[in-house]
């Protein structure tokens, strides 16, 4: 397969695959193979959203550092410096540095639900490589006073090691059983979408990270055993509030609300964990130590940096767990989030069919098309290789298709040197009659010089089967007197047909026409336009009788 360094070729090891089956079917576990022994592993790079822009380094300490833009004026980045630096005692790099919240403040209780069965997990089993990473957390956690050790546990859950973007894994615990015995808080998030819109036109944008934002917040004490999970050197609960908990979001929402009660809206705004400091001048900046709590690590001056709108909700549900406040709207977004996934940090449209396609922004699409359409090697192909092109490359978005066609339309060399389209408007049928009468082909020829009884037009009829044909004079055509004379002339003799092939004439394609044949139980079709061979023996048989009046 084709890559960035290269071509790589990926065999595969049957021995190697047995062996895996017979463990996995032994131990009733799954296993996750990362590299083949003897491959290097090389750190994956962060693949996070960067800033916009240039950015510099600004160091508040020898360990402590804030990147400002360099599209900031320089009088302005000084002022961000000066006050950070004064208040540097409230931003932590570790977790022994954070204070963390008095519990009369905000703790977070689990409400679980009477009479709900505890739940004792199955301890897994980890690579020694992953048992290292477990320790170094534990004892982290441990120094932090996060966690303490604990012993005949009702509740114990195991430990999930994720992978971060950058390379390294994050310690989570798996909450499953205990948050299905726990209600839904209902507190209400903020509305990304409103968030967003209400962030637009600043000049001045602060983005502020709160350090181990969760574990700040204390769990309620009588709730602290429920916590409990299992490693290889013991059994542990949290003393503060984890990840992975059913409310922790809405605890952690409740507690920001509260902080910035007098903020939000006017020059801050938050989405749990995530908050943005905006300004509409370059003003000077002051900051009071009782509004940085909880502590952050960095504070960046950069650009906002949000996900596509039809993003959000799917990846509020999938990380968070936050559902639309109407039934209807969370039952849809619970059903469409079910093909995606995250994963390091970027949402996936998964696919039991081909490779799993990254989601991007609706500009960030258009450039795709637009390189695939015109780029280098572009060919300038229709609507649908275009949109095939765009999935091929790895890419979905959920107007991909739209926008694809939209591009082709409005591409001014498309549209002056393709090829012209040939298909039909709409679906072809055949023409056929399996036995005599059941098909009748009619049509109108005329106005002719009148006639004995000022007649000037003939109406046909002609059997698709027998090509027998049936002609009948008129001095008017309305819808009305052909009607009459299919009744009294052709159904009275030959039954009531299974269709009438006609042309698009406005006797024929009327209400009263259409009604006539619903009644008798008759299918209409109507030939297509300007091309009467869809109707050739109809066409066939008034030639022979126009050759035959031109001849008298």
């Amino acid at each position: 397969m084709p890559t960035s360094s290269g071509i790589v070729v990926v065999r595969g090891d049957q021995e190697m695959a047995k062996e895996c089956c017979l463990v996995t079917t032994k131990e009733d576990e799954s296993l996750t193979i990362e590299a083949f022994p003897g491959d290097a592993v090389e750190e994956e790079e962060s693949q996070g959203a960067e800033p916009v822009g240039v950015m510099k380094e600004l160091h508040l300490t020898e360990t402590k550092m804030v990147k400002v833009g360099t599209e900031v004026p320089e009088k302005v980045a000084q002022e961000i410096t000066e006050i950070l630096k004064k208040n540097v005692e409230s931003f932590a790099t570790e977790p022994t540095e954070i204070v963390g919240i008095n519990p009369k403040v905000a703790s977070h209780k689990l409400n679980v639900i009477p009479g709900s069965v505890p739940k004792v997990q199955k301890k897994r089993r980890f690579t020694e490589e992953r048992q290292k990473i477990i320790a170094d957390e534990v004892n982290i956690l441990e120094a932090a006073d996060f966690i303490h050790e604990v012993f005949y546990p009702e509740w114990v859950a195991n430990i999930v090691l994720v992978k971060k973007a950058n390379g390294k894994y994050r310690m989570c615990v798996d909450f499953t059983d205990l948050n299905k015995a726990c209600p839904k808080d209902s507190y209400p998030l903020p509305n990304i979408d409103q968030l967003v819109d209400s962030t637009a036109c600043y000049l001045l944008y602060s983005f502020v990270d709160a350090a181990q934002g969760y574990h700040q917040i204390p769990m309620e004490e009588k709730d602290q055993e429920k916590t409990s999970f299992v490693t290889d050197r013991g059994t542990y609960c949290y003393k503060v509030m984890p990840f992975g908990l059913k409310n922790a979001g809405a605890t952690y929402q409740r507690l920001v609300n509260f902080m910035f009660q007098d903020q939000l809206g006017r020059n801050v705004e938050a989405y749990v964990d995530d908050i943005i400091v905006k300004s509409q001048l370059y003003a000077s900046l002051q900051m009071k130590e009782e509004r940085l709590t909880p502590t952050v690590e960095e504070q960046q001056v950069l650009p906002v940096a949000v996900l596509d709108p039809w993003m959000q909700p799917i990846v509020a549900y999938l990380a968070d767990g936050v559902l639309p406040e109407g039934r209807t709207e969370a039952a849809k977004l619970v059903r469409i989030s079910s093909v995606y996934s995250i994963i390091e940090g970027a949402l996936y449209r998964t696919s039991v069919t081909h490779p799993w396609f990254k989601c991007i922004s609706l500009e960030e699409g258009s450039y795709v098309l637009r390189e695939i359409h015109e780029g280098e090697c572009g060919a300038h192909e229709g609507a649908v290789t275009l949109y095939r092109k765009a999935m091929l490359q790895g890419f979905y978005w959920p107007t991909m298709k739209k926008d694809a066609e939209e591009m082709v339309k409005k591409c001014d060399k498309c549209q002056k040197f393709g090829s012209l389209i040939r298909t039909p408007a709409a679906h072809q049928s055949t023409i056929g009659s399996p036995w005599p009468f059941m098909i009748w082909g009619v049509d109108i020829l005329g106005p002719f010089a009148p006639a004995r009884g000022q007649v000037k037009f003939i109406v046909v009829a002609v059997d698709h089967f027998t090509k027998w044909i049936e002609v009948q004079p008129m001095s008017t055509i309305t819808s009305k007197k052909i009607q009459k004379w299919l009744s009294n002339e052709v159904m009275s003799r030959f039954g009531t047909p299974h269709a009438l092939v006609t042309d698009n004439g406005k006797q024929f394609d009327c209400a009263s026409f259409r009604d006539f044949c619903t009644e008798l139980g008759i299918l209409l079709k109507f030939s297509s336009v300007a091309h009467p061979q869809t109707n050739g023996l109809t066409e066939v048989t008034n030639r022979t009788i126009l050759s035959g009046i031109k001849r008298g």
